[in-house]
């Protein structure tokens, strides 16, 4: 992915995802009823994503217009998201012992260094001085309610705005003149490859239809986040 729509993903996503994959044999879809899993879920997130692309916030940043403090506050808002997950990251990889440990533990770790970036950015020594809005409680609370659960549906909580991404990437519209021009993409990143890995891997363990019902809820989270902002 490259440094401006990194940028983008990592200040619009405080849910970055990261799975290494490298120098490892293309995996076999997930198939549930003959149904690739991905694909469900990159089919079901398309409309939600068209909503967040005519969200007020995304507009403005389109158009130009955003008031720079309206962009400092929402991402304090992710900021305190990234923080509380990154908690329940950090809980997961300590108490699994499986084969997630590892994707929790490297997971936490990215939080972790996200969170001190945006702390160093707007010189804050913690980030329990941010007073949430409803729609990031609600998003913090989606994901305490995924942790007494297999933990597979954690993973795929995490994969609703990474899946989303793609869509979203290719149709910002922003002048290059404009104040917000860094979010402009000069490639588009696929998760599909890191994605289909992890699902490959646990597939066995997975039920389509608790596995769409949780990231169905994640995409909904995400579009009520930005409607918020």
């Amino acid at each position: 992915m490259g440094s401006s729509s990194l940028l983008f993903f990592f200040v619009f996503a405080d849910w970055f995802f990261i799975i290494t994959t490298a120098g490892s044999i293309a995996p076999s879809p997930c198939t549930k009823n003959g149904n690739n899993l991905y694909d469900l879920m990159l089919n079901s997130s398309l409309e939600t994503s068209k909503l967040i692309m005519e969200s007020n916030f995304i507009q403005e940043i389109e158009d130009g217009s955003l008031n720079p403090g309206r962009f400092a506050s929402a991402t304090l808002q992710i900021l305190h998201c990234q923080t509380e997950i990154g908690k329940m990251l950090k809980y997961l990889a300590r108490e699994d012992h499986n084969t997630l440990a590892q994707f929790f533990a490297m997971q936490a770790e990215s939080y972790r260094k996200g969170c001190e970036v945006l702390m160093t950015l707007y010189k804050l020594e913690t980030a329990s001085c941010i007073m949430p809005k409803s729609s990031a409680k609600k998003y913090v609370s989606y994901f305490k309610s995924l942790l007494p659960q297999n933990r597979i549906y954690f993973v795929i909580g995490l994969m609703s705005p990474v899946i989303m991404w793609p869509y979203i990437s290719q149709n910002l519209s922003i002048d290059p003149s404009s104040t917000y021009s860094f979010m402009l993409s000069n490639d588009i990143y696929d998760p599909r490859p890191e994605i289909e890995g992890i699902l490959s891997q646990h597939c066995s363990s997975i039920n389509k239809v608790k596995a769409m019902q949780v990231f169905t809820d994640g995409i909904e989270q995400v579009k009520n986040f930005f409607y918020t902002l």
